[in-house]
């Protein structure tokens, strides 16, 4: 059996091919973007840093009083394996 090609049907199946890769490769480029943004603390400044930009966002924040209350830095479970 002898089969012939059209050649106008081969055109258009070869622009709906390429087409068809075009929107998958569209559709594959917008992944979420994962660990954009740093954040740091230094002291009593906490710092937020965009790392697609290079944008910086910075704060002062005032020390919690509980914090510097001796009964917090304690441990709060007993270790002992008595």
């Amino acid at each position: 059996m002898k089969t012939m090609f059209d050649l106008r049907s081969l055109l258009i199946g070869a622009v709906l091919t390429g087409f068809v890769l075009l929107a998958f490769g569209a559709a594959l480029s917008h992944s979420p973007q994962v660990d954009r943004f740093r954040f740091g603390a230094s002291g009593s400044h906490v710092f937020v840093i965009d790392t697609a930009t290079g944008q910086v966002w910075g704060k002062y924040v005032t020390p919690r009083q509980d914090l510097t209350n001796q009964e917090f830095m304690k441990p709060k479970l007993s270790l002992d394996k008595r």
